[in-house]
């Protein structure tokens, strides 16, 4: 399907047999033979950032610039509400940034991961709820690409700093990181329930495979894939690169601590890179949308019916069980009972002989040959059916076949994983299996690591000896020009302190007198004339003294009198200096505490 704006997904609804292309405003619905049937205008115009569609509420989730999820009906595209529902609502739960990710979890629940660096965890039927999962940073990495493990009830997330964290969703604390891949953001992140592995696509260009529980990398590829998907159901992988190419691919688990990935069909679906990806399970229909604006449909992309797959799945899942219990009773037993001494060698002998033959393997088993009987029933079954139960007799052989597929796949894969744990054993263990070659080999070994080891002992003590002596030698001569130098810049910078100190007083120093003076009429640039001494003096006036730092009382007469300044009584106030200016004569006397009239009063 071509469109007429790159789209941010697409998904098939298998109710109504109908496309769902989402853009940034608007929801465009097609028909099975890919004809236009009708276009939706969001709530908010050139808003969405994402969207997930959930099969089971018929509703399509998106993630918009406002930092709200909304809902649509995926019937008629009409607006549902938002989430959070309410503006205060919105104040607490919300997003701090941009919503880069959504993912869809049963129970009314989905999952969005954000720009701020959190995951949230929405509940949206009945009363809302979300939690809140972040790593304890004070800037966590934005969150790029989701999962969740239901056994564990763990949620995964990929950062842009190209880790996976994992998150437990009862306590919402951090448990652990998944560190291993190269420069770049994480770009997809899944949990294969078969055989329960965590897989993960980096910008660095490759796969990686984890224990979930560990944390420990049990394979990398070198595969660039922009988007994964998962299916639970048939346990097969679908990947879309920047080449246009889709695969399906199956992880297998290739012994203790390893796995594997099988490449089971590759198809170029687009001109240019495949941005999304989205898999309907029920009608096995794959949708994938492109950077050139088109929008792929792929149905019937396994081959295997929904109804077919599920009963594999029920019944693998019923002997996964019925093997545990076998192991853990066949566990207790042995760990009751002590191992019989006299086999033990004969039989460790034996094995070390098969190993070291190192007799190729023959062909797996061929399954047209175990199941000739089972081929003769299933036809003389058929021949049980008349016409009108062709579906029934189409079901039944559909089953058979299938089966029979999946036998053929599990022998070829037990062939293939019992030849290389033989390969590795010989190649890890030579010297166990081979016990004579071993036992010289490790003394050639230890021979020639103890000789190396004295000779680097010796070359590395000669090289300390001189540089001992080197560095000696160097603390000597150079001890003067050092000293030296360390006077000279003490001596520099004890300058430096002692000119800025003396800078910034005179600096400070003249400000403040330039700002009192600003504040009060100044005589002779020294005493500084305020308000007038009291409520009965007309001509006296208080006054500062800057250069004796003290208070003065101050006298002020018209220029053409002549005073007589030498007079000297205990009663007359002293005269401290006399300042003739063209407007006015100054004389500046010693304050005194009282006032003339006080002065008056107190003499008898």
């Amino acid at each position: 399907i071509k469109i007429n704006a790159p789209p941010t997904a697409a998904f098939h609804n298998h109710r109504t047999d109908q496309i769902i292309v989402v853009t940034s405003n608007s929801f465009q619905f097609y028909s099975s033979s890919k004809a236009i049937l009708k276009t939706i205008i969001a709530q908010r115009r050139n808003a969405i950032q994402c969207a997930a569609f959930s099969e089971d509420d018929g509703v399509i989730i998106t993630g918009d610039v406002d930092r709200r999820l909304r809902l649509y009906s995926a019937i008629s595209g009409d607006y549902l509400r938002s989430i959070p529902a309410t503006e205060t609502e919105d104040m607490h739960a919300c997003h701090r940034d941009t919503i880069r990710c959504l993912l869809v979890l049963p129970s009314h629940c989905i999952l969005s991961g954000s720009n701020d660096g959190s995951v949230r965890l929405w509940h949206w039927v009945g009363e809302e709820r979300v939690i809140i999962f972040a790593p304890p940073y004070s800037e966590p990495p934005a969150v790029t690409c989701v999962a969740y493990e239901e056994k564990r009830r763990v949620v995964f997330a990929g950062g842009l700093d190209g880790v996976t964290r994992a998150f437990d969703v009862l306590s919402g604390r951090m448990t652990m990181e998944y560190k291993g891949h190269g420069k770049g953001c994480m770009l997809s992140v899944v949990v294969c329930s078969v055989p329960d592995i965590l897989m993960t696509s980096s910008m660095d260009g490759t796969i990686k495979l984890w224990d979930i529980d560990t944390g420990v990398v049990m394979n990398t590829f070198k595969y660039f894939t922009n988007c994964i998907l998962y299916d639970s159901v048939r346990d097969m992988t679908f990947c879309g690169n920047d080449h246009g190419f889709f695969a399906i691919m199956q992880i297998l688990n290739a012994g203790p601590g390893k796995a594997e990935m099988r490449k089971i069909k590759t198809t170029q679906f687009h001109k240019s890179s495949i941005l999304g990806l989205s898999y309907n399970q029920f009608s096995d229909t794959l949708i994938t949308t492109s950077t050139d604006s088109t929008v792929g449909i792929v149905p019937t992309v396994t081959q295997i019916p929904y109804s077919v797959a599920k009963e594999q799945e029920i019944g693998s899942q019923e002997r996964e069980e019925e093997a545990e219990a076998e192991a853990q009773a066949l566990l207790s037993s042995s760990s009751s009972s002590s191992s019989a001494p006299g086999e033990t060698f004969a039989q460790i002998e034996e094995t070390m002989q098969e190993l070291k033959e190192q007799a190729p393997l023959e062909n797996p088993l061929d399954v047209t040959d175990l199941l000739e009987t089972e081929e003769k029933l299933l036809n003389l079954c058929l021949q049980l059916y008349d016409d009108s139960e062709r579906s029934k007799s189409d079901k039944l052989a559909d089953n058979f076949n299938y089966t029979k597929y999946i036998l053929a796949q599990t022998l070829a894969e037990f062939h293939k994983q019992f030849a290389s744990v033989k390969r590795e054993l010989w190649d890890d263990k030579w010297p166990v299996i081979d016990e004579k070659a071993g036992r010289t080999a490790l003394e050639e070994s230890q021979k020639l690591r103890r000789e190396e080891m004295l000779a680097r002992h010796a070359q590395e003590l000669a090289e300390f000896e001189d540089h001992c002596s080197q560095e000696s030698e160097y603390f000597v001569a150079q001890l003067p020009q050092e000293r030296k130098q360390v006077m000279t810049k003490y001596k520099q910078a004890k300058e430096y302190y002692s000119q800025t100190t003396s800078s910034a007083h005179a600096s400070s120093l003249s400000a403040l007198r330039g700002l009192l003076g600003s504040a009060f009429p100044i005589v002779r640039n020294r005493y500084q004339i305020g308000s007038l001494i009291s409520n009965q003096a007309t001509s006296v006036f208080k006054g500062v003294d800057l250069q004796n730092m003290e208070l003065v009382a101050i006298k002020v007469f018209p220029p053409q009198v002549t005073l007589n300044t030498t007079l000297d009584h205990t009663s007359l106030v002293s005269v401290l200096d006399v300042c003739n200016t063209p407007s006015s004569v100054y004389v500046v006397m010693k304050m005194v505490p009282h006032t003339l009239a006080s002065h008056v009063k107190s003499k008898p």
